[in-house]
């Protein structure tokens, strides 16, 4: 398979575009599970999951330094900025 140029590109789009078919066409998940997913699929319900989330308190509003980091990562990054 090439690795660069549109060839590669469109190559790679269509495995990776097949993928979940093939996982669904092979019965990679059961009945119950595929009945579980689907609605949790559909546009509507993601819209509306992103929407609330969006209205969640505290949403989008980051305190200084609470990145979920633990405090060494955090020092690592400082000191990569300062060079």
């Amino acid at each position: 398979m090439p690795t660069d140029g549109a060839v590669g590109f469109l190559g790679r789009l269509v495995l990776w575009l097949a993928f979940p078919v093939i996982l669904w066409a092979g019965g990679f998940l059961t009945r119950e599970e595929r009945e579980r997913l689907g609605p949790l699929l559909r546009p509507s319900a993601v819209r509306a999951s992103l929407a609330k989330l969006r209205s969640a308190p505290g949403a989008g509003k980051e305190e200084p330094g609470a990145s979920g980091a633990p405090e060494a990562f955090e020092q690592a990054n400082r000191d990569i900025d300062r060079l």
